[in-house]
């Protein structure tokens, strides 16, 4: 009898120390869509199971796990995930518990011997706070093309205005007159050849690197990119892969491949940084001869705010495009 009491009296403790995970297991499909946030490097607070957070106005934004080997100790476990969580760009981090993963690894020959050890897996709900999400405001929200008349002539064309949603794929797209096009001045000449497209893009996207770290002006990506495709796993017959050449220690050229069943072409662009190391011009080539000129226009945040477009005959440019854009403010977060 008194070993049954005991036996329930575990349960018990058990259930209540698993208790804070649970609940916080429950609310993952609360977790919010929002834009990524930028890596930081503040201190990123740490609550533990069942501590109360002392801010309750956040956003749940992500779940992280770190994963080491069985001789890790706890504070190296929450050193890792406070560096996980300063890359994901979060504020806090509220534990939901750390377990542990037997593995095993069988190596053949004249003998077969199994190796076992352990792996220690310590997760947690990433969080940030409401009044910290002025960070949007680098993402467009929308962008407005004028065509410019090249023929000398009164005539105004039409100007076309493309919203975007915080991924910057296009939500909709408005053209004066009501002109219509299955492919749209912002998806033929615009979209493909910004320094976001080339250069920064992740979602969607696989990608193969180099194991060198080598930091770069422009890009989230903490590692040397060789080539990126998109989308990763294809059916529809249309891919993109972008291959990259680097320079004093950042990318110069991207040779693009865009790949539709069995047609191909292949664009290359050689990229031009201002004294801020921003991506000043790209000029872009097919078949060795220049077709467009990029002109990019940045503001003391570092967002592009304009982007004049010249195209290239006989290595004569004339400006026909000129872009400008409208950014996104915390106000347009549906939570």
């Amino acid at each position: 009898m008194k070993i049954s009491v005991c036996f329930c009296l575990l349960l018990l403790c058990l259930n209540a120390c698993y208790t804070p995970f649970k609940s916080y297991q429950n609310g993952y499909n609360g977790l919010k869509t929002a834009p990524q946030p930028p890596p930081h490097k503040n201190e990123v607070k740490i609550y533990f199971p069942g501590e109360k957070i002392s801010d309750t106005n956040y956003v749940k934004m992500t779940v992280l796990e770190v994963r080491s080997d069985g001789e890790t100790s706890y504070n190296n476990l929450i050193s890792m995930i406070k560096r996980k969580a300063q890359l994901e760009g979060v504020d806090a981090v509220v534990l939901l518990g750390k377990e542990e993963e037997k593995i095993s690894s069988t190596s053949g020959g004249s003998y077969v011997s199994t190796t076992v050890y352990t792996e220690q897996i310590l997760s947690g709900l990433g969080i940030r706070y409401r009044n910290n999400f002025d960070y949007v405001k680098m993402y467009p929200k929308k962008a407005v093309i004028h065509q410019i008349n090249t023929d000398n002539n009164s005539q105004e064309l039409p100007t076309e205005t493309v919203l975007l949603d915080f991924d910057r794929q296009v939500i909709n797209t408005n053209t004066e007159n009501d002109q219509k096009s299955s492919i749209t001045l912002y998806k033929q000449y615009v979209e493909p050849y910004t320094p976001f497209e080339l250069l920064e893009a992740k979602k969607g996207w696989a990608y193969s690197a180099s194991s060198n770290e080598i930091p770069r002006i422009n890009t989230n990506l903490p590692f040397q990119v060789l080539q990126k495709v998109y989308p990763a796993n294809s059916n529809s017959g249309f891919q993109k892969k972008y291959s990259y050449t680097y320079e004093n220690e950042r990318i110069s050229k991207v040779t693009m491949k865009r790949i539709f069943k069995s047609v191909y072409k292949i664009e290359k662009a050689d990229l031009n940084y201002n004294k801020e190391n921003q991506v000043k011009e790209i000029f872009t080539r097919q078949s060795n001869k220049l077709q467009f000129k990029h002109v990019f226009e940045y503001d003391a945040e570092g967002r592009i705010t304009g982007t004049d477009v010249y195209r290239i005959i006989d290595k004569k440019s004339s400006l026909f495009l000129k872009v400008s854009y409208e950014f996104h403010t915390a106000a347009d977060l549906n939570f």
